[in-house]
């Protein structure tokens, strides 16, 4: 009976936390899909050819919606032959419907977010190589819940959680290793949601910003206060 219980409570623990890691890898692998795209355009000159006709964030636009999505097929498709079935198998049917759907929320704001993030960040660098040492502050940054995933697996709403989870940047991949974890508040869930909406916003039309001064620069990268000046511009 004993080991009947564990078994449950492992089945119970393995197929959120499996969603968890899954999701959380797809939006870090779609995001750098689009950063990828956009440094390797601008360093073979491809966006001078599209630049003269299209709006900085009408591009940002389809480039976020296109790449994205091709990305996002690849993550899937690795996802359908590697994990699915072995999620499948042992505790799929152990995911709520409420923490599916919240699930899936968290993924699609965390991958916009990012895109922004990454999409302002690749345009700064003059080579594919430039632009991923740039984004790695992002990813370092966001990967913060990781390192504490003891702590907040062990108590999802402490106050430690709670603050990574109003806090933007880290609060896509803390609020999917809460609904993973245990019950979440849905003030919690309210909150984390306006803030990924206000930061999406901000993220993205800082990035079209970028795309509006950066984007036919080569041969040297901008400094910080350029970049602030950029941002403030109207």
């Amino acid at each position: 009976e004993n080991a009947s219980d564990a078994f449950q409570k492992a089945t119970r623990f393995f197929g959120p936390f499996s969603m968890f890691l899954l999701l959380t890898m797809s939006i870090f692998f779609s995001s750098g899909y689009l950063l990828q795209g956009i440094a390797e355009e601008k360093q073979n000159r491809v966006i001078e050819v599209i630049w003269a006709s299209v709006d900085p964030m009408e591009l940002l636009l389809g480039k976020i919606i296109g790449l994205g999505a091709a990305g996002l097929l690849q993550v899937a498709l690795y996802a359908g032959m590697l994990l699915l079935p072995a999620v499948t198998v042992f505790a799929l049917f152990q995911v709520s419907g409420a923490g599916l759907i919240l699930s899936l929320v968290y993924f699609i704001l965390g991958y916009l977010l990012f895109a922004g993030l990454m999409a302002g960040t690749g345009i700064l660098g003059n080579s594919p190589q430039e632009s991923g040492q740039l984004s790695a502050f992002w990813t370092l940054l966001s990967m913060v819940p990781m390192f504490v995933i003891a702590p907040i697996s062990e108590a999802p709403n402490s106050w430690l959680a709670r603050g990574l989870s109003w806090f933007p940047i880290t609060a896509p991949v803390t609020m999917l290793l809460r609904i993973s974890t245990g019950h979440i508040p849905w003030v919690d869930v309210g909150i984390s949601i306006v803030v990924l909406l206000v930061s999406i916003y901000v993220a993205v039309k800082g990035a079209a910003k970028m795309f509006r001064a950066a984007a036919l620069m080569f041969g040297k990268r901008p400094g910080l206060g350029e970049i602030l000046r950029w941002l403030r511009e109207a």
